[in-house]
């Protein structure tokens, strides 16, 4: 028999716990589905985002209303399910009592009720209801969430939507994975879009200490979920970390596409201060994340101190601010590529897999010659200009470029 297991907690309290132990509560759920897999138990899992995320409709007499929120107001909240199959009651509850989940707040095992038609017509009419389901739900655009376990334990949050070949984004500094999400809508309806919380940044975690083969690990997890291969796609210093991570995993990246990797290869921008990395560093390290990403922002960008001081009053500013000590793991991912010469750009030249490199036509010069140079470099690559787009493009302009790109 089937069972549903509906994992109750309270939010407040999951949110309060140290980042460490979240992350070892992450492994354990992680390693128990294998377990459960391995046993035959495992059907489905997915944990399910915040309450704040919910709304409710009712539809009386024709006509739907909606509010916010859950269903009920209730101390602890519907946080995931496991589906399962079991031998009865007993032996479902046997399972979900090793969930790790028991210990921080509840679990409701309840049997699913499966149809019994008792005729060909109703057999038929049920056989069409659930292929035309699985239809609607294949382009929907709906997303899962779920989780891979890196090489060294830490936990990664992704966002799985669409169906087709599989494509994953990786950020940019201090971005999550939500601000990708309209761009996996534009390609859902085409590719399997994988987008996620790059180690130290939203729902993922972050185990010390940090460094760049980490992430490149981290990347390898989450292809390994898309099926073990997949077409990359990278943003900013997001890009130059899929591109380090296309030099060792050549077989896994099919294809790879950049936007805008922030290379400093001449002197068409001034280059940030020699001892900016030991200032990022020295503020992170003293907790002062608002004015590391000042710093980056003024120094490394280049936007203007008087901008700046206006962004600390913008709502957005708490966000960046909150992981703005990632933005050491970026500095080091773009180690000497910020130089003002080209010749660090070299150390990629044996990366043969095949490559379009982007540039906004409304970028400056400084990201049109880094993208130009580091075509020259590799082997296959291709430039292309999206033009009328920025640093962050439009996600209905850059869809169709890299739909073309990876299928073609």
């Amino acid at each position: 028999m089937k069972y549903l297991c509906l994992v109750y907690h309270e939010e407040t309290k999951i949110d309060a716990l140290p980042q460490s132990e979240y992350d070892a509560i992450v492994r354990e759920v992680l390693d128990y589905r294998e377990e459960l897999r391995q046993s035959g138990h495992y059907i489905a899992s997915s944990p399910l985002q915040p309450v704040q995320a919910a709304m409710t409709l009712r539809v009386r007499n024709g006509r739907m209303s909606i509010t916010d929120g859950p269903f009920a107001e209730t101390r602890e909240q519907l946080g995931g399910f496991y589906l399962i199959e079991a031998r009865d009651l007993n032996d479902a509850i046997r399972v979900a009592s090793k969930m790790p989940p028991t210990r921080l707040g509840c679990i409701e095992v309840r049997p699913i009720k499966e149809f019994a038609p008792d005729n060909h017509a109703e057999t038929t009419q049920l056989a069409a209801t659930r292929h035309s389901t699985a239809d609607a739900d294949e382009h929907s655009g709906s997303t899962i969430m779920g989780y891979v376990s890196s090489k060294d334990g830490t936990a990664i949050a992704f966002d799985r939507s669409g169906a087709g070949p599989a494509i994953i984004v990786v950020g940019a500094a201090t971005t999550t994975r939500a601000g990708y999400a309209p761009l996996a809508v534009a390609l859902a309806t085409h590719f399997t879009v994988l987008i996620y919380d790059r180690r130290g940044r939203g729902d993922s975690g972050d185990t010390a200490p940090y460094a760049v083969a980490r992430e490149i690990e981290d990347l390898e997890a989450v292809i390994a979920a898309a099926g073990g291969s997949a077409y990359v796609f990278g943003h900013s210093s997001g890009a130059v970390l899929a591109l380090e991570a296309a030099h060792t995993l050549s077989t896994k990246i099919t294809k790879l596409a950049m936007y805008e990797p922030p290379f400093i290869v001449d002197d068409s921008r001034p280059l940030p201060p020699e001892d900016y990395t030991l200032r990022l560093n020295a503020l992170i390290a003293a907790g002062r994340r608002g004015d590391a990403f000042a710093l980056f922002m003024t120094e490394a960008v280049g936007v203007p101190a008087e901008f700046v001081a206006q962004m600390r009053n913008d709502p957005s500013w708490a966000a960046s601010e909150a992981v703005a000590h990632t933005l050491a793991y970026d500095d080091a991912i773009m180690g000497n590529t910020v130089s003002g010469s080209p010749l660090p750009l070299r150390k990629w030249s044996s990366v043969t897999v095949p490559t379009l490199v982007i540039a906004g036509g409304e970028s400056p010069a400084s990201m049109h010659h880094g993208a130009q140079a580091l075509v020259e470099v590799l082997p296959d690559a291709q430039p292309r200009t999206l033009e009328g787009q920025g640093h962050n493009a439009d996600p209905e302009v850059l869809a169709p470029v890299l739909a073309a790109f990876f299928v073609g």
